[in-house]
């Protein structure tokens, strides 16, 4: 799996499966280098990498292992904070924070762009007909 995200919906969860994923980063970090080895590495709160150790062959026939980026675990509490979005007219509505925060439909790390505004269909410009 390139991205696996966790969602919590308490602190206290939340709080635990990041100290879980702490010892994690340590356990791995004391793993001998080994083909196949995966490594866990924390970017920033809440987001750890997973590097794998693969054999690359080099020009003169030797070979080396290299740790190679295989992908993303990301933690992040459940969005119940964000506003109820109502556009049927009843009410109030507020789109603050759906889409201009890299929240949904999780926080992406640094290393990646954040989420494109999602687009709709309808608000293509027409095409007249020759």
């Amino acid at each position: 799996m390139r991205r696996v995200v966790v969602f919590s919906r308490t602190s206290r969860i939340h709080l635990r499966v990041l100290a879980t994923l702490d010892g994690l980063v340590k356990d791995s970090a004391a793993v001998g280098l080994m083909e196949g080895r995966r490594q866990l590495k924390l970017v920033e709160t809440g987001c750890y990498e997973v590097h794998q150790s693969v054999e690359v062959k080099l020009r003169d026939g030797r070979s080396q292992l290299q740790d190679r980026l295989a992908g993303y675990v990301i933690v992040q509490e459940l969005p119940n904070w964000l506003p109820r979005v109502r556009l049927d007219g009843r009410g109030d509505w507020s789109m603050r924070g759906w889409f201009d925060d890299n929240y949904l439909p999780y926080r992406r790390p640094a290393a990646m762009a954040p989420w494109p505004r999602p687009k709709s269909p309808l608000l293509q410009p027409h095409r007249g007909h020759n």
